[in-house]
């Protein structure tokens, strides 16, 4: 192996008299590193902005992941094989596919440009609460009246791992949002409870719906933003 920086190229080519088959190949990446002791209890999860084409991660040995796209982040939860404590080593290896493959896009017809291989954008790790928020996707209505009120719609994804899920005791869930202006004042507040319906470390989506009064439009002569804040809640615990 030798040590390289992300974003990477499996290899460099010339400007011109260029071969397409030159970058087409199997590659491999390995990163070292040791888990924290403070990380147990939480989940850690690697992420890869970009990688192509077709790429399996593994984690001391075991894959993880196979993603068939270089175009689309992927992420895997790795808590499971990690060795806890600054004495251990842990290993992320990366098998990279960069040939082309007409069922991967964007093969399959005339493709004018390079699509190299590797590794070309960023990876990281992320140390998450057992219960904690994936993603929140927010859409807007209202935005065509003249009334000055607009409703929010948010599509919250969150992953369960409490113990406090089981038949006996679900926990006291709770999904709290505020919206704030561009000046930090909050405008606006709404909570929702609920209950998970999956197993535990099963993703779970709640929808909320909020309307916000005297809302300003956001447009290139007065860009108007404001802040949605969302958080979880097992308990009336953080």
């Amino acid at each position: 192996f030798e040590h390289v920086r992300i974003p990477h190229s499996v290899i460099e080519i010339p400007y011109n008299y260029i071969d397409e088959n030159a970058y087409q190949m199997i590659s491999c990446y390995r990163k070292k590193f040791a888990a924290a002791e403070a990380w147990a209890g939480k989940r850690i999860f690697v992420t890869v902005d970009g990688a192509a084409q077709v790429a399996e991660l593994y984690v001391n040995g075991v894959s993880e992941i196979i993603h068939s796209n270089g175009y689309t982040s992927f992420s895997a939860d790795i808590t499971d094989e990690l060795d806890f404590g600054s004495g251990n080593v842990n290993i992320i290896a990366v098998r990279l596919n960069s040939r082309e493959d007409s069922n991967i896009p964007p093969f399959g017809k005339v493709v004018d440009y390079l699509t190299y291989g590797g590794i070309y954008r960023g990876i990281y790790l992320e140390i998450e609460e057992n219960d904690h928020i994936n993603d929140v996707f927010i859409k807007t209505s209202g935005c065509d009246t003249a009334s000055t009120e607009r409703t929010l719609k948010t599509t919250v994804k969150m992953r369960i791992g409490s113990d406090a899920v089981d038949q006996n005791n679900a926990g006291r869930y709770e999904i709290r949002q505020s919206i704030c202006d561009s000046d930090g004042r909050t405008i606006m507040k709404y909570s929702q409870e609920w209950i998970p319906f999956h197993m535990k470390s099963e993703e779970q989506t709640v929808e909320t719906s909020m309307t916000v009064a005297s809302a300003s439009l956001w447009n290139t002569k007065t860009p108007v933003l404001y802040r949605c804040i969302t958080a979880l809640y097992l308990d009336g615990n953080k």
